[in-house]
């Protein structure tokens, strides 16, 4: 009897402290500019074929699921193991691992059912399994539909994202196969001792680039705005 009713404290102790945590956002919804909506930029995305309507306070993003039909959702580990020559989702089959991240992992992969061979290479970055990087990762899907709804992503130079998904308990972003970093670049370029790349008229040509995007960039944000 005694343990039932020490149960019967902490389920009161919790539910006081979820109602502080409902009055805490509540606090903080009052002091919110909400004049475009309660989530902001997002009503300008309805161009995109991820949203279906929004209501002024919500809206619904849809977000495509591959999975084999004569399985469970879960898998026997939490780490996705990618292996050349491996078919992901049924499309995009693996040639090498580009790199990783405190995040994610970033594949390269073919497309084995793209239109062309140019839009065939492609990047497959896929998030681990871990709740909050997933969240984030939604944020980053939602602001790369937004940017690239705004105008020509290679005119401006911003990253084409492809497509996304869910697949083996993992979202996987596909977006356009860039090359090395500047950073890696310039790192194998010392250690090499390579003849140097970044001439005064290519960084000159890199920073125009760079510039160019982020005023593309704010552009659109404040054209949100209004």
């Amino acid at each position: 009897m005694s343990q039932k009713g020490d149960g019967e404290d902490e389920e009161g102790e919790q539910e006081e402290e979820f109602e502080d945590d409902i009055e805490d956002d509540d606090t903080q919804d009052d002091q919110e500019d909400y004049s475009h909506g309660r989530f902001g930029a997002l009503p300008a995305m309805m161009g995109q074929n991820s949203f279906r309507g929004c209501d002024g306070d919500h809206c619904i993003f849809n977000l495509k699921v591959i999975f084999d039909p004569y399985r469970t959702g879960f898998e026997d580990s939490k780490h996705f193991v990618a292996r050349k020559g491996e078919v992901i989702a049924g499309r995009y089959q693996v040639t090498d691992m580009l790199g990783q991240a405190a995040f994610s992992s970033a594949l390269q992969c073919f497309d084995t059912m793209a239109d062309n061979e140019d839009d065939a290479w492609v990047c497959l970055k896929v998030i681990k399994n871990n709740k909050d990087f997933f969240d984030q990762s939604l944020d980053e899907i939602k602001l790369l539909q937004y940017i690239n709804s705004s105008g020509d992503t290679e005119k401006n130079h911003v990253l084409k994202m492809m497509d996304f998904f869910y697949y083996k308990e993992h979202l996987f972003i596909v977006s356009e196969l860039l090359r090395e970093n500047l950073y890696e670049f310039g790192k194998y370029i010392r250690e090499n001792n390579a003849e140097p790349y970044f001439t005064l008229d290519r960084l000159k040509k890199i920073s125009k680039q760079v510039l160019e995007a982020l005023d593309f960039i704010e552009i659109t944000c404040q054209r949100e705005k209004k």
